[in-house]
C-alpha cells in the first residue's frame, strides 16, 4: 500500500462542476415553494465509505478492545449449521440450473447428513463436508484433490450462500427469542469506522432540529439482506441516532411493485435472490418485512419520515435491483428518494457497495484493474461471482470483467462515479479507464475504514472533506496525450483535508 502524501501539503478542495456534470439540481426544485426565512435549507449531502469500517461487534470480536462486553450467550453469535430433513428439502427448492446438477446435490446433503448426524457445526466444517464429496453416477465417494465430480465446486458463489442459508440454525435465547447481533461503537480498536458513523448521524442531526434524528438502514446489497440488519441498527443507535430499517430488496420490489403479491415473498426470495429458510432463522424481520409488504403506502412513502439513510456493503447491482423496475426504470421508492435527497431533507450514508451505488454517472459493477487495463470497459449487468468455476457465466463474460451500468446507479451522487476500497485494491487503474471509455468527468475513490463527505453548495460546486483512517481521491478525466492513454488528474485528499 502506498505511503500518502504529506497532510500538510493537501488543501482543502473545492471542485467547480459544469452545470452539465449535474443532473439534478442541488437546491429546491423548481416550483417549490420558498422557504421561511426561519428554515434552514439544506444542501445535497453525502458520507461515502470506502469499506471495512471494522466496527466492533459480537460477530467481530477481533475488531473489540473488550470483546467480553459485546460476546456472551444473550448475543447472537456465528452461524451454525444442521443437515436435518427440513433444511435439505430447502436447499433443493433452489434451482440449481439442470436436475443432473440437482440430483448431485441431493446426494452430496444425504451422504453428508448420515456422517454428520444431528450436529450443528460451523461453517467451514459445513463446507468442508460438502466440498469433499464427488458423485459418480448415483454413488458418492470422498473427492480427490482436484477432483471434477465435486458438485460442490460447480456451484457459484450465490448458489453455495444459499444452499448454506438453507442450512443455517436459528439462535435463540432461552425464552425463545431470536439473539441480535450486538456492536461496541466506541470499543474498537480503530477509532475511524466509528467516527465515519457518527460523522454521518451528525449530518443527519443537522436536518432534526438537534433532536436524536431518524435514520433509515438500507441492507438490500447484502447476499442475505436479514444479516447486517441488527448490527447497522445497533451502530446507528449508540452514534445518537433513532434506527429503522427499511425493509426493501429485489424480492419485495417484486412483490409490491410489480404485483406478486405479498404471498411469493418467500419464493420470490428464491427466484431474485437464491435465498432460502429465512422465516427459520430471523422470524422477526421476515414479519417486518411482511408487514411493510401489507402496507405499500407507509412503505414508499418512509423517505418523507427520516432525516437520513444509511446504505449497507454488499453487491451494488443487488441493491440497485431493488430500486428498478424490469424496463431500468427508477421505482417509485427511489423516485420519492431521490426527491428528499435534492431538496436536502435527507443526508446520505454508505459503505462500500452501499457508496458505489450512488454513483449518478456510469455505475462501476464488477472487475480487476488488470481487466481494466487489458479489455477495457464493457457495458453490461455484472457477471455472477464463481461462474467460471459453475460453467454458466453468460455473455462471453469471464467472472473477472471490468463491466459498468450507462444507466449508472442511485444517481444520488450526480455526476461523479464513486469507487471503493480503492487504495487497498489498487482500483486508479480501472476508475480512470472508465472515465475515459465512458467520457464521465468526475471520479471519487474512497480507501477502508475511511469517507468523503461530499455537499454540494449550490447547483455548480462540490465541497469534499476526507474522514477516517486514509480519506481518498477525486480523479478529473482528461484528454490523452495520444489516443488509447487513458488520462486524469488526480487530487488525494488526507484525512482532514
Amino acid at each position: 500500500m502506498r505511503i500518502p502524501p504529506d497532510p500538510s501539503r493537501i488543501l482543502p478542495l473545492l471542485l467547480l462542476l459544469a452545470a452539465g456534470c449535474s443532473s439534478t439540481p442541488a437546491g429546491p426544485q423548481a416550483g417549490a415553494a420558498k422557504p421561511a426565512n426561519d428554515i434552514t435549507v439544506h444542501p445535497r449531502e453525502l458520507i461515502m465509505a470506502g469499506g471495512a469500517l471494522d466496527l466492533c461487534s459480537s460477530l467481530s470480536p477481533d475488531a473489540c478492545l473488550h470483546p467480553g462486553r459485546v460476546t456472551g450467550p444473550n448475543q447472537r453469535g456465528p452461524a451454525r449449521y444442521g443437515l436435518d430433513a427440513s433444511g435439505r428439502e430447502e436447499a433443493l427448492a433452489l434451482d440449481f440450473g439442470a436436475p443432473a446438477r440437482r440430483a448431485a446435490i441431493a446426494a452430496v446433503l444425504d451422504d453428508a447428513a448420515t456422517a454428520l448426524g444431528s450436529r450443528h457445526v460451523d461453517a467451514a466444517t459445513l463446507r468442508e463436508a460438502l466440498a469433499s464429496r464427488c458423485v459418480t453416477g448415483s454413488r458418492v465417494r470422498r473427492c480427490a484433490s482436484g477432483d471434477a465430480d465435486a458438485p460442490w465446486t460447480r456451484l457459484d458463489d450465490d448458489w453455495r450462500s444459499g444452499l448454506m442459508a438453507a442450512l443455517e440454525q436459528p439462535q435463540r435465547d432461552e425464552t425463545g427469542r431470536r439473539l441480535r447481533e450486538a456492536t461496541g461503537l466506541d470499543d474498537g480498536r480503530s477509532p475511524h469506522g466509528a467516527a465515519v458513523m457518527k460523522a454521518f448521524v451528525e449530518a443527519a442531526r443537522d436536518r432534526a432540529d438537534g433532536g436524536r434524528p431518524r435514520i433509515a438502514v438500507v441492507t438490500a446489497s447484502a447476499f442475505d439482506p436479514f444479516d447486517p440488519v441488527d448490527f447497522y441498527l445497533d451502530a446507528v443507535r449508540q452514534a445518537g441516532g433513532t434506527a429503522q430499517w427499511w425493509p426493501v430488496d429485489s424480492a419485495l420490489e417484486a412483490a409490491v411493485l410489480e404485483g406478486r403479491g405479498c404471498a411469493a415473498l418467500p419464493r420470490l426470495r428464491i427466484e431474485r435472490l437464491r435465498l432460502p429458510g429465512r422465516a427459520r432463522v430471523y422470524p422477526d424481520l421476515v414479519a417486518q418485512q411482511a408487514d411493510a409488504c401489507a402496507d405499500p403506502g407507509s412503505l414508499g412513502s418512509l423517505p418523507d419520515r427520516i432525516d437520513g439513510i444509511f446504505f449497507a456493503g454488499g453487491d451494488q447491482w443487488k441493491l440497485r435491483e431493488a430500486f428498478f423496475d424490469d424496463d431500468d426504470r427508477p421505482n417509485a421508492w427511489l423516485r420519492a428518494l431521490r426527491a428528499r435527497v435534492a431538496s436536502g431533507d435527507v443526508v446520505v450514508g454508505g459503505t462500500s457497495a452501499g457508496s458505489a451505488v450512488q454513483s449518478g454517472g456510469p455505475m462501476l459493477s464488477n472487475g480487476s484493474p488488470e481487466q481494466a487495463l487489458r479489455q477495457g470497459a464493457q457495458a453490461s449487468p455484472p457477471p455472477r461471482p464463481g461462474c467460471s468455476a459453475a460453467g454458466d457465466c453468460v455473455g462471453g463474460l469471464d467472472e473477472d470483467a471490468f463491466t459498468y451500468w450507462p444507466g449508472g446507479g442511485l444517481g444520488l451522487a450526480p455526476g461523479l462515479v464513486v469507487d471503493t476500497h480503492f487504495s487497498e485494491r489498487g482500483r486508479e487503474a480501472r476508475l480512470v479507464r472508465l472515465l475515459a471509455d465512458t467520457g464521465a468527468r468526475w471520479g471519487i475513490g474512497v480507501d477502508e475504514t475511511s469517507a468523503l463527505h461530499l455537499r454540494w453548495e449550490g447547483i455548480d460546486r462540490l465541497a469534499i472533506n476526507a474522514v477516517g483512517a486514509s480519506g481518498g481521491w477525486v480523479f478529473e478525466r482528461q484528454e490523452p496525450a495520444c489516443a488509447g492513454s487513458p488520462r486524469a488528474g488526480a487530487y488525494y485528499l488526507a484525512p482532514g483535508a
